[in-house]
């Protein structure tokens, strides 16, 4: 597998900071859902700077993500794709990105 994405395909870069942007989300959607229900002390101080954290490295994970989408390209759309397709493709990562910075952003707010 490139290191840089292909026409064909994604590289190994793009796919490690996916995968590890998801599990980072996952991770603080439960963080964020359960952390509500601990009582106050000091471990829940813990636990909400830690959420912190980890929402700022999403954060960075997202630029750093949108910097190397723009130096290493993106795969071309599979041949014969309706442009509608295309379209909504582009506009559902668009708001991912979106999503991905002002989640992030309105947390640290």
């Amino acid at each position: 597998m490139p290191i840089r994405n292909t026409t064909e395909r994604w590289g190994w870069v793009s796919l490690s900071i996916h995968w590890l942007t998801v599990a980072m989300v996952l991770g603080l959607v439960a963080v964020g859902l359960l952390m509500q229900e601990l009582p106050n002390s000091p471990t829940k101080i813990q636990v909400y700077n830690l959420h912190k954290s980890f929402g700022l490295t999403v954060l960075a994970l997202t630029v750093l993500r949108l910097l190397w989408r723009l130096f290493a390209g993106t795969p071309a759309p599979v041949a014969g794709t309706p442009a509608w397709q295309r379209f909504a493709a582009q506009a559902s990562h668009g708001a991912l990105y979106v999503i991905l910075l002002a989640m992030p952003l309105s947390g640290w707010l």
